[in-house]
């Protein structure tokens, strides 16, 4: 089973979001084992979609626990 590595699925979550989101930094990821933490807010849930799907495509990711709110 590959090992999850917390800079990887950061590194694939921003990458995912740089050509929409107006500030991907904005949103925490974290990996506890196998599961990734989305944490923040994000300007709009497209965001957290494409976010919550990039985490989900890493190798080694069992769960997503997705925290991430809608910024007003």
């Amino acid at each position: 089973k590959p090992s999850v590595r917390s800079r990887d699925v950061k590194a694939k979550v921003l990458a995912a979001l740089k050509r929409t989101a107006r500030d991907p930094d904005t949103i925490t990821v974290r990996v506890e084992g196998d599961t990734v933490i989305l944490e923040r807010c994000v300007d709009l849930w497209r965001e957290r979609e494409l976010a919550e799907r990039a985490a989900w495509s890493t190798p080694g990711v069992h769960a997503v626990d997705d925290r991430l709110r809608l910024a007003w």
